[in-house]
């Protein structure tokens, strides 16, 4: 599926799902793949983790998805769900324990990472037009990837993961109902990792009472404020830079 139709879609549906209104969701073809085998963005809606399971299972209605896709609820409602994760401008400012980062995003292909290791993004952000968008990778303690969010787009989960909404708090737990990390967004322009818990490369990123906390046996980190290139600025950076 071509990013232009995906961003049409985002657009339409007032970037989250036409049901419930959560900001994260998945692509989900109200006519079957298997008769269409195309891309068309019209036959194209955006339903939740939870609603797009519903409807694989004979559990929701085809029609009812049809139907709010006509009107979606966060078009109907004017905010994200239960989250009102509006962001005007292109600014956009990350907080984590007792460092901050800021960037001037002044094109929709920028990025502001929170957390880069070895060239990975863990999480960063962008946005279109006046929508924050995620991208996050979390890895287990063996290095497996265990969840991807791509714009926003639940992308890879290998086990069943909670995402909970309260206010203007996302929080993720991992399928040890272990909380993973804790996302506070504060429109306009700034987000809030209130917690964290975090595995990469054999890094363990953390937070605890305001403070940062980075471990490996035996190995040295850098952190890199505001390092710029190709449109992109880091917050933390850990050992190489690749694509960056």
């Amino acid at each position: 599926m071509s990013s232009q139709i995906k961003r049409e879609v985002r657009k339409r549906c007032g970037f989250g799902c036409v049901v419930c209104g959560m900001p994260l969701y998945e692509y989900h073809h109200m006519e079957e793949w298997s008769k269409v085998k195309a891309h068309v963005a019209n036959d194209i809606t955006l339903l939740c983790d939870f609603h797009h399971k519903q409807v694989s299972n004979n559990l929701l209605d085809c029609q009812k998805v049809i139907d709010a896709n006509t009107c979606p609820y966060n078009m109907a409602n004017g905010i994200s769900g239960k989250m009102p994760i509006s962001y005007s401008g292109n600014k956009c400012k990350i907080v984590m324990g007792s460092n901050s980062w800021e960037a001037e995003l002044k094109s929709e292909e920028d990025y502001l990472h929170a957390i880069m290791v070895n060239g990975v993004n863990i999480l960063g952000f962008r946005i279109e037009d006046s929508h924050l968008l995620i991208s996050l990778n979390m890895f287990d303690r063996l290095n497996n990837r265990v969840l991807e969010i791509i714009d926003n787009e639940l992308c890879y989960c290998i086990h069943r993961w909670d995402i909970e909404l309260i206010k203007n708090r996302l929080t993720i737990f991992n399928s040890q109902k272990e909380k993973a990390i804790a996302i506070m967004f504060n429109p306009p322009s700034e987000i809030i990792l209130v917690n964290a818990n975090i595995y990469c490369d054999g890094y363990r990123i953390s937070t605890n009472e305001g403070i940062v906390n980075i471990a490996k046996e035996e190995m040295l980190f850098s952190a890199y404020e505001n390092n710029i290139s190709v449109g992109s600025k880091v917050g933390i950076c850990i050992g190489e830079k690749k694509g960056v």
